[in-house]
């Protein structure tokens, strides 16, 4: 197995990396020295927590080697509107867009491919937005709903891998999260009857970057 610093390989350790193999599903596993366990499904692998276990892509448990695709930096990047910010690959783009009436945008929004692009009242959108990866104990209420819900529990019910879900863009406003890239519009950002001007957010791969 590779070299995984800072990771005493304990009796203790290795028996509980053993019983969440033997589990069903996802899971992770904290093992000290800032190292983790993950498993998903049947593959498992060692990552530390924090930024060197992304450059190095952590350690695969069942192979033994490192595995591939070392992780980009997830640092928050600005986003102005109308412009363009690069974060993990995907380039995420903002602009105001100009309807008849907000009757015709929400009809407009109905037809929109949800997985690449939402649009939002642009009156909940500050002029600099933010994109940036999850973070723990983020909540967001969902287009609809009553209340806001953690991010970990969308990520559970949309089936999201454990190990993808780092990789997916949020765009804030002043903080609060109004867009889960090409998963969840914010409840925040609803067109109404009352909107006066709207705003497209949209999701592009860059092209020749792989993850």
């Amino acid at each position: 197995m590779e070299r995984a610093e800072g990771l005493e390989a304990s009796r203790a350790s290795v028996l509980a990396v053993e019983r969440l193999m033997k589990k069903g599903g996802s899971g992770y596993l904290d093992l000290g020295g800032a190292w983790r366990c993950h498993k998903e499904n049947d593959r498992v692998w060692l990552e530390r927590v924090g930024g060197l276990a992304a450059e190095s892509g952590g350690v695969d448990v069942a192979s033994g080697r490192a595995r591939a695709g070392a992780r980009k930096d997830r640092a928050a990047v600005s986003l102005r509107i109308p412009g363009q910010a690069e974060w993990q690959g995907v380039m995420v783009g903002a602009e105001y867009v100009d309807f008849a009436s907000a009757d015709a945008a929400i009809t407009a929004t109905k037809a929109a491919d949800f997985a690449r692009e939402t649009y939002l009242d642009a009156g909940a959108l500050s002029s600099a937005l933010t994109v940036r990866g999850p973070q723990p104990g983020d909540r967001v209420r969902p287009l609809g709903a009553s209340g806001s819900r953690k991010l970990q529990d969308i990520f559970v019910d949309r089936k999201v891998p454990a190990r993808l879900r780092p990789q997916v863009p949020l765009v804030l406003s002043a903080e609060r999260i109004l867009w889960v890239g090409g998963m969840v519009t914010a409840e925040e950002g609803r067109i109404t009857g009352e909107t006066t001007r709207i705003a497209r957010l949209s999701l592009q791969r860059v092209a020749g970057d792989c993850q």
